[in-house]
């Protein structure tokens, strides 16, 4: 993928990048969630911009000197859609039997959201996707909220509910 990509923007002006830009959108999007998950899954935590620039060799936001880049835009709507992905996943790690899954999903997607707070998210598409994202928190919220009702012990009892147990809570790299 990372020669493909590689290529695709080779063959753009510098000075045109944002008038072909939107041709290859979507795939830097995907490209993006599909690292992040990649990243979550293995290690728990979130794909910083430059192992993004390692992968793809490219920068995020560096279109100045050399012209391939993943929009910080494309970045963080990637980033959105890994939260939708993360919801849907702790409803079925529950169905599966995996009980600690959505644990560690609120825990990330919480820090995540947090992180993501201090933004001024001022594009349409960009800011609906964060308000969606404060959505898929609140849909894994009431995941671990009925699993610990019922007596499984995944919150602890000290803390309240939304406080998780940190030895096994994935961290958020920025």
């Amino acid at each position: 993928m990372r020669s493909r990509f590689f290529q695709l923007q080779q063959r753009v002006p510098l000075d045109q990048f944002y008038r072909y830009n939107d041709l290859w959108k979507w795939s830097a999007i995907q490209l993006v969630f599909s690292a992040a998950l990649i990243q979550f899954t293995l290690r728990g935590t979130l794909i910083s911009s430059g192992e993004i620039d390692r992968l793809l060799c490219c920068a995020i936001g560096d279109e100045q000197t050399t012209g391939k880049h993943i929009d910080i835009e494309e970045y963080l709507l990637g980033l959105c859609q890994l939260s939708q992905f993360l919801a849907r996943l702790a409803v079925n790690s529950v169905i599966a039997g995996r009980l600690q899954r959505p644990a560690e999903v609120l825990a990330f997607l919480s820090e995540l959201l947090g992180a993501l707070m201090g933004f001024s998210f001022r594009n349409d598409q960009l800011r609906k996707r964060f308000d969606g994202m404060k959505y898929d928190v609140m849909k894994v919220e009431e995941v671990v909220y009925d699993l610990s009702v019922r007596g499984f012990p995944i919150v602890s009892a000290e803390a309240g509910a939304t406080a998780l147990d940190l030895k096994k809570r994935p961290k958020v790299e920025t």
